[in-house]
């Protein structure tokens, strides 16, 4: 993503333009935080508890039993495991997590925008620095 720096070209729209980049900042923190959830509270410490019970496994049984433990350990910390408060958390989660993937869609169609007015705008401002005003300009295809 560019930054909303490159956007101050067309000053009708820096206000908007910031406060999509800090949305889109909060949104970004927001998944990292989730991942670091999952990659660090959920699954290493559910690998080290794994890890232990298989070192102190005496046949195959408790191997198996030491697997399907921390899969049913790995399935509740990720509020899978069916219980309705973990229904209604992922449909939350779902539901934030399309919005986000729906408002960066919504502000790639806004960059492409801005960047076709920036590249229209250029002959003008080029005109305007030289003090030459023509109707000649050939205007850019959007």
């Amino acid at each position: 993503m560019k930054s909303s720096r490159e956007f101050t070209a067309i000053p009708e729209i820096s206000d908007m333009i910031h406060t999509c980049f800090t949305m889109s900042n909060e949104m970004t923190k927001f998944v990292q935080s989730v991942n670091y959830y999952i990659m660090f509270e959920v699954l290493e410490c559910s690998w080290s508890d794994l890890l232990n019970k298989l070192m102190d496994a005496k046949d195959l049984e408790q191997i198996l039993e030491a697997h399907d433990d921390s899969l049913l350990k790995i399935l509740t910390r990720l509020h899978l495991d069916g219980h309705e408060t973990s229904q209604e958390l992922a449909k939350q989660l779902r539901c934030i997590f399309d919005l986000i993937l729906n408002f960066g869609s919504i502000i790639q169609c806004l960059i492409q925008c801005v960047e076709n007015e920036i590249k229209a705008r250029k002959p003008y401002q080029q005109q305007q620095r030289h003090g030459t005003y023509t109707k000649n300009v050939e205007p850019v295809r959007r």
